[in-house]
């Protein structure tokens, strides 16, 4: 294994981890508590979506392991929907159309 991977696993854990906790607080704090199955299935999916995040930030760009811990958690804070608008802005950068501006055929007559 090369030494740069348990270092990157580490990372990857740690904003897993950041943003999981992150998103659970946020859940356990609503007046109303929400249902133990929904509010776990948020948390990773908070999490994933900070692990996808934190991996292009350190493919991008030169950033401190901080910075990366912060992003988590506002990751954590948002939830998956971030990845939507990573991906938004993904599709902008390559230059692919997105098919979701597009209007609409309707079918039939």
């Amino acid at each position: 294994m090369p030494p740069v991977a348990p270092s990157l696993f580490t990372l990857l854990l740690t904003a897993f981890l950041a943003a999981f906790i992150t998103q659970l607080a946020r859940q356990l704090m609503k007046e109303t508590l929400p249902r133990m199955r929904r509010t776990l299935a948020t948390a990773f999916s908070a999490g994933i979506a900070s692990v996808a995040t934190v991996a292009l930030m350190l493919e991008w760009f030169t950033v401190s392991h901080v910075a990366l811990l912060g992003i988590s958690c506002i990751v954590g804070w948002s939830g998956a929907g971030v990845l939507t608008t990573l991906g938004i802005a993904l599709e902008h950068g390559l230059g692919v159309d997105d098919t979701r501006t597009k209007p609409r055929h309707k079918r039939g007559p």
